[in-house]
């Protein structure tokens, strides 16, 4: 069936219809109307998402590509120890896309928002005729918004989770064509179905008075550059103390590649990385525990050395060079 324009509005009605936050009109008007958010600081934030460029439409079903599309938007919003309200999604489709696709496409998108308390208020679509285009802004709120130039030497490095699951799932995408392992089902998921840690940055922001927070959205590696260049320090990250799964190391084993490098370099992980003091990580940590069942991960520390990245290993330390995640 080819969608017209209207067959899209109205399909995405039937959809995002829920009223969970701020919201006083949504789909439907000029404009949505939204009161005003009870928080001291309002965070807005957009993630544009181009086929080819940012996923394969022939190697991610519609349901999951709803559901990444907008948590990479909660993810951002997380790192800043925030909340997440409304969210707008502007679409460019063309005839490769049909009636059941977009039905699968809202309903990742809407499982998504209902799971992490969005409601989706408006948006726009456009024929695009080469590729598909996803661009969501979110908006969102917070009391305390958790800022990347706040780390002094000494502050260690921490995450949430593992690191190179996503990466992982990216070279089953590119390199198995079917009959896919356990090992390799699971770093697809991680890829494709991203899950923000939204209540473990707000837990974190909540209770940890000195921190600098971002997420591993763009690999482990371009994460604490951005946090060395803005705080002038270096840093040695812990090779033995970097959180790997043992299913990324089976797909690192079969593609001849170190599994420590898919941790570094791979991106969309979505785990937050946080640098704080080292007394306030422990202050936390059986807390943490208790809440999330799993425990906050030190992973390295910040030293006086000018944007220096180092990688200590058993043997020896060296000096990292800039391989970091590029999308396809």
């Amino acid at each position: 069936m080819k969608l017209k324009e209207e067959d899209i509005i109205l399909l995405a009605k039937s959809f995002f219809n829920t009223n969970l936050n701020n919201l006083v009109k949504g789909i439907g008007d000029d404009t949505a109307v939204l009161k005003p958010l009870k928080t001291d600081y309002e965070l807005f934030t957009s993630d544009m998402l181009i086929e080819d460029v940012h996923f394969i439409l022939k190697k991610i079903t519609p349901y999951n590509l709803g559901w990444k599309a907008l948590a990479v938007n909660i993810s951002d919003v997380a790192s800043m120890g925030g909340i997440p309200t409304c969210a707008t999604l502007s679409l460019g489709l063309n005839n490769k896309i049909d009636y059941f696709w977009l039905e699968m496409f809202y309903q990742g998108m809407k499982d998504c928002a209902l799971e992490y308390s969005v409601d989706i208020v408006g948006g726009d679509t456009v024929y695009s005729p080469n590729s598909i285009v996803i661009n969501i802004s979110l908006l969102g709120g917070t009391d305390k918004p958790i800022y990347r130039n706040k780390i002094k030497n000494n502050y260690i490095l921490a995450t949430t989770g593992e690191l190179g699951n996503s990466y992982a799932g990216l070279w089953v995408l590119q390199n198995i064509k079917n009959n896919f392992s356990e090992d390799e089902l699971f770093c697809l998921e991680k890829h494709s179905k991203p899950k923000p840690r939204l209540k473990e940055g707000n837990f974190i922001s909540s209770n940890i008075q000195n921190l600098s927070m971002i997420d591993s959205s763009d690999s482990l590696y371009t994460t604490v550059k951005i946090l060395c260049e803005q705080s002038n320090l270096g840093i040695k990250i812990f090779e033995k103390m970097v959180p790997i799964s043992e299913q990324t190391k089976a797909i690192a084993n079969k593609a001849n590649i170190k599994p420590i490098d898919f941790a570094l370099y791979g991106g969309e992980d979505y785990e937050l990385i946080l640098a704080l003091p080292k007394q306030e990580f422990d202050n936390i940590q059986d807390e943490y525990i208790r809440i999330f069942s799993s425990k906050l991960i030190c992973i390295g520390e910040f030293i006086e050395s000018s944007n220096e990245i180092t990688l200590v290993t058993k043997n020896k330390s060296k000096k990292l060079k800039d391989k970091s995640f590029k999308h396809f």
